[in-house]
């Protein structure tokens, strides 16, 4: 690799392309927060905010604070966010959150997952460091517990909404659900002193759900869904399936846990997922990785598996990168392609950030958004971002296994 020359693409890409495409088309500025439903060019297509959107921008522009230092610009994107996610993203009286409202607050939907909290706590943890405020440290950590009541049971959800496939039938569990509390307080530990040893015991619990539960050694498989009984059901493709970029996700965020926590079994199981889903995910045709694959070779169920998305892309940068750091020279390779495939198919030269949705082929559906009510200012910025400090050699990659 040309490390440093790529570094200054992604330093480019990061300020030149990424950032201002949100601060000048999506910030809104007559009712606060983000509008996250661009096209191409940065119009906006439709007006109704995503809630866990406001949690994730203000994520993302407390963290650039946080690591290249404060601008008054970035700050005031971040409490816009959190502003209006306050004002507006809370059912009355309590603390859960909706999926999304109108442009100017008013209720819409809610859901059933608790991604929306998490994103919220995580955005107010960066945004306590970046302003100096710690009442939002203490917003952060009521809540990324009351997230984690809700997940265990130890609350009533008051959406009321039934699990996803019925209990009595087929006790499934996902494994977004582990990865998104193992993402929130390991964000946390880094950035709450007072409550390390809770958030730590949160995370351990989380990180061994996702390797006892879903990465199947003897299969080179790690699973979506999993039984809650712990064996494994292959008859139906719900049962089958991987969502590669979840896992890969899921491998960089447990491998910085393991290191975190001196866990060698944890790190060797990071390496492992990494691994299965690049593999099992990677196309050779074409290039690029699949949003789903089946492990018997079956037609996944999701009709759009053998579509291209951005986000599994920005984790593939992410975690090849940090994998290539700890000497792993595949790694090298594959973090060499992933960003020349990104580079020549996501990158949108003409009108800055990023496609999110290509065809096999890596041709751009048409016409594709550069955002919606799931793309917005988070997974490009954020692996623009630790990219870009990794390459700048600004962080500290020991190494988590013996090589040769």
């Amino acid at each position: 690799m040309d490390i440093e020359g790529i570094r200054r693409e992604i330093e480019g890409e990061l300020f030149d392309n990424c950032l201002p495409f949100w601060l000048d088309n999506g910030l809104d500025r007559e009712h606060g927060g983000m509008l996250t439903s661009l096209d191409r060019s940065g119009f906006v297509y439709a007006t109704d905010k995503s809630i866990w959107f406001q949690g994730r921008a203000a994520y993302i522009f407390s963290r650039l604070c946080n690591v290249y230092g404060t601008r008054p610009e970035w700050l005031e994107a971040a409490r816009s966010c959190l502003d209006f996610a306050q004002r507006h993203g809370f059912v009355h009286g309590t603390n859960r959150m909706l999926f999304s409202v109108t442009r100017s607050g008013q209720p819409l939907r809610l859901r059933r997952y608790h991604f929306s909290e998490q994103f919220f706590a995580m955005a107010c943890a960066e945004y306590a460091v970046a302003s100096g405020d710690m009442d939002y440290m203490r917003r952060a950590r009521e809540m990324a517990m009351y997230a984690w009541d809700l997940a265990s049971s130890r609350i009533a959800d008051i959406s009321g909404y039934p699990a996803k496939v019925d209990a009595g039938t087929r006790a499934t569990l996902t494994l977004a659900e582990p990865l998104m509390l193992l993402t929130t307080f390991s964000t946390l530990l880094g950035l709450d002193d007072c409550n390390r040893d809770e958030y730590d015991t949160i995370c351990t619990q989380m990180a061994e759900d996702i390797v006892h539960r879903h990465l199947h050694i003897e299969n080179k498989f790690v699973y979506e869904n999993v039984p809650l009984c712990g064996v494994l059901d292959e008859s139906q493709p719900y049962g089958r399936l991987m969502n590669p970029g979840h896992v890969i996700e899921g491998s960089w965020i447990l491998l910085d846990y393991a290191r975190q926590a001196n866990r060698e079994d944890l790190a060797h199981a990071a390496i492992l997922m990494f691994r299965y889903a690049y593999e099992a995910g990677w196309d050779a045709e074409y290039g690029g990785l699949f949003s789903f694959v089946d492990r018997l070779g079956y037609p996944p169920e999701p009709i759009e598996h053998d579509m291209k998305y951005w986000w599994p892309h920005c984790e593939l940068l992410i975690a090849s990168l940090k994998m290539a750091l700890d000497g792993d020279e595949s790694c090298r390779e594959i973090f060499d392609g992933t960003w020349r495939y990104c580079r020549d198919h996501f990158i949108d030269g003409r009108h800055g950030e990023w496609f999110g949705y290509l065809r096999r082929d890596g041709s751009p559906v048409e016409p594709g958004p550069k955002g919606n009510m799931f793309k917005g200012p988070f997974h490009v910025p954020r692996a623009l971002m630790m990219v870009e400090r990794l390459l700048a050699g600004c962080e500290s990659v020991p190494p988590v296994h013996e090589q040769g």
